[in-house]
């Protein structure tokens, strides 16, 4: 039972001062006031340092964030089998590329023979060359792998698009006589070209297992589409 006298609150037995129990209250309201203000400060500060990271690593040469990326991965292995599975996927670009190299593989009989039980394989699966493709694109994306392996998937994939483009010359309006004459010194370029990229890219793989192996313009695309993008490892 309550009782009011000179305020002051009776109830069952416990008398309560109306004045302490505000001062009570006040100083509660005051304490988490602090506490608001305080966590407001924290995450301004932490979110300014966000900032102050993120334009750090966006003033960074493309070189330098790979290496940080490299240094950052969870699977940084360039062991040997590493570096000679980051090879493979280049025998998509050379099979597919080997009609442009006709000419030369037809006056390189022992060069021909050796790359023929690939592109036989590869011819005897419906849709091989395209489900290798997407294969090698969706690995390339797999945190799983190893870095050097998933870049080198990325890079021969587009190198395998790129061949794409000079089917395009074909559209242009040229004489048939001229055509004749360029068909077979333009192809044998196209596959030098091809080759010479391949032959970058293996060499480096073995000798060095580092990123980065670029092949110019199409290597910068591949750190940008394992990546960021690379993906948040």
């Amino acid at each position: 039972m309550a009782h009011s006298i000179s305020g002051i609150h009776t109830f069952w037995g416990t008398s309560y001062n109306i004045e302490q129990m505000d001062e009570f209250s006040v100083g509660q309201i005051k304490m988490k006031v602090e506490q608001m203000q305080d966590k407001a400060r924290d995450d301004a500060r932490a979110a300014a340092q966000a900032e102050r990271t993120r334009a750090i690593e966006a003033a960074k040469p493309a070189s330098e964030r790979l290496a940080d990326l490299v240094a950052d991965s969870p699977n940084e292995d360039a062991g040997v089998a590493t570096r000679a599975a980051s090879c493979v996927p280049y025998l998509l670009p050379l099979v597919d590329g080997s009609v442009y190299g006709y000419h030369l593989l037809s006056a390189a009989p022992l060069a021909g023979a050796a790359l023929a039980p690939f592109v036989l394989l590869l011819r005897a699966v419906p849709f091989g060359g395209l489900i290798l493709f997407f294969v090698f694109s969706s690995q390339s994306r797999n945190p799983s792998l190893p870095l050097l392996l998933r870049y080198n998937l990325q890079q021969a994939i587009l190198l395998d698009i790129a061949l794409f483009f000079p089917s395009l010359f074909s559209l242009i309006p040229i004489p048939e006589e001229v055509k004749a004459v360029a068909a077979e010194p333009a192809s044998d370029a196209i596959f030098l070209v091809l080759f010479a990229c391949i032959l970058y890219s293996w060499v480096t793989n073995l000798a060095t297992g580092k990123l980065p192996n670029k092949i110019p313009v199409i290597g910068s695309t591949s750190e940008r589409q394992i990546g960021g993008p690379f993906d948040d490892n």
